[in-house]
């Protein structure tokens, strides 16, 4: 039996987007401004509990995106990006527990590395999601024809490497790996982040890799955290999209 674990280095980080009354958001663009507006949210992603009362915020117009507080999750994941600056390390594990997970990086000098190549398109199975849908469905489900959508990035740089590990009977062959993707935002505000990678896809062969996380210390300091802001309005199924920094 060989064990395999794939790790890509790269650039990542927890994505998220939610939907939002643009009420509240008229509200923060015209009475207080677009940085306050970022250093609102970052405290949110900190956890700050009082940010509301210190900053004496009326009760219509507060809100947090990361609990759904007078906001509709979108999008929720911790992964990496798949681009052509993406490197993929294959290595041989010398562990058969199906568990074994990488942590930090000092702990790759234990493991045989059996390959290592930059990503390529080739290598990408197939988009998984559509973003527009996602927009539409938060839209109806909110019972609105206009609001806001709200991006937020804690942005990471390094490894990211997937659950549990990949057991093969015969040696791996990378020209059967093969990764999925969602599109996470759209226009200026868009990436694309792997959700799971296939090991011989569309056969009985097939082996699924999931979640892929980015590993402990990768996370770069809080001052590159990004947050974006976009304004949507659906007119007779034809959604427009704005954005707005």
């Amino acid at each position: 039996m060989h064990t395999y674990k794939i790790v890509l280095n790269g650039q990542g980080g927890y994505f998220f987007c939610s939907l939002i009354n643009d009420t509240i958001i008229n509200y923060w663009l015209k009475h207080k401004s677009f940085e306050l507006f970022q250093e609102y949210i970052l405290a949110q992603y900190l956890n700050d509990d009082n940010i509301d009362e210190e900053w004496r915020i009326p009760d219509n117009f507060r809100f947090n995106i990361f609990n759904n507080i007078n906001s509709l999750c979108l999008w929720e994941t911790d992964s990496i990006e798949l681009s052509n600056a993406t490197i993929c390390d294959i290595y041989k594990l010398n562990t058969t527990n199906n568990s074994f997970t990488f942590i930090q990086e000092s702990e790759f000098t234990k493991q045989k590395i059996a390959d290592s190549f930059i990503c390529t398109d080739q290598m990408i199975y197939k988009n998984k999601n559509n973003w527009l849908d996602l927009v539409y469905e938060g839209l109806a489900k909110k019972k609105m024809s206009k609001g806001y959508l709200i991006y937020f990035k804690a942005n990471a740089r390094g490894y990211a490497t997937h659950d549990e590990i990949l057991n093969l009977k015969e040696p791996i062959d990378k020209n059967n790996l093969k990764f999925i993707t969602s599109t996470f935002g759209i226009n200026d505000l868009s990436s694309n982040v792997i959700k799971k990678a296939l090991y011989y896809p569309n056969t009985t062969k097939e082996k699924v890799l999931y979640d892929f996380q980015m590993l402990k210390g990768a996370r770069e300091k809080p001052d590159f955290d990004f947050t974006g802001l976009q304004q949507v309005i659906n007119k007779d199924k034809n959604l427009e999209i704005k954005s707005v920094r």
